[in-house]
């Protein structure tokens, strides 16, 4: 299989993607107070990046928490 052949691929295209989204979402997590090692489940195709927005989404963020949220 040459190159050319390999980014045909819907795949190669996801993999791409996801490479190029892990240090984004990477530093997303960090701020947010989360490990950044969940940027790795953006490596699974197709829905590890909706999985780590996943992650951001419906965790409580420990910066957040710290900061006092709620207490108005």
């Amino acid at each position: 299989m040459t190159l050319a052949e390999f980014f045909q691929t819907p795949g190669a295209w996801a993999l791409l993607f996801a490479l190029l989204a892990m240090p984004a979402l990477a530093r997303m997590l960090a701020r947010a107070g989360l490990a950044r090692g969940w940027a790795l489940l953006a490596l699974v195709p197709h829905v590890g990046v909706l999985l780590v927005f996943a992650v951001l989404l419906f965790r409580r963020w420990p910066v957040v928490a710290s900061a006092g949220e709620g207490k108005r």
